[in-house]
């Protein structure tokens, strides 16, 4: 396949351990570049919250930022104005990653932890995996956030339970059909 014309972005994360888990997942740690793989979801959602950069805006790349590499399609904008993620929509993608980064632990943990001893040490295996060293998040910290998470998720599911604990299809329909 021929390589495509691409938008070079940059992204700032507010969080230092979701920098690291995008960077070991999608794009290397000696470079801060990332590229999603062909037709994958990120690309499409990175496009779509491309904006026209704001006047006397000099693009280049800020110390603490990763660069995005998103390959153009036959209906993206066109890249000369459309190049700038805006604050708010850097803030929406960093809850995406940060749902990624839960949704990844959570199928890991259920699926192999069984074979190691304790949940702690598969924290552990999965940080270090993610190149997240202990000073960036430690395991106590990760938990606390995991089991919030888990709870927001949980709250987001009980609205489609009805009194009785039975799941109620029809409020479901309604939220998404």
């Amino acid at each position: 396949m021929e390589e495509k014309e691409a938008i070079e972005v940059f992204m700032h994360f507010n969080k230092e351990y979701l920098k690291r888990f995008v960077l070991s997942l999608f794009g290397t740690n000696t470079t801060d570049t990332i590229k999603f793989p062909y037709r994958d979801k990120m690309n499409s959602k990175v496009r779509s919250y491309l904006t026209k950069p704001p006047k006397n805006y000099i693009p280049k790349k800020p110390d603490d930022a990763i660069r995005i590499i998103v390959p153009l399609n036959n209906n993206t904008r066109m890249s000369i104005y459309y190049n700038y993620l805006s604050v708010r929509a850097q803030n929406i993608l960093e809850k995406d990653f940060e749902d990624l980064f839960f949704t990844l632990y959570l199928s890991v943990s259920s699926m192999i932890h069984h074979r190691f001893g304790t949940r702690k040490e598969l924290r552990e295996r999965f940080l270090i995996s993610c190149g997240i060293d202990d000073d960036v998040l430690n395991h106590d910290s990760f938990r606390k956030m995991y089991y919030r998470y888990i709870a927001k998720k949980q709250e987001q599911l009980d609205v489609y339970f009805d009194e009785n604990g039975s799941f109620n299809l029809s409020l479901f329909y309604k939220k998404f059909f």
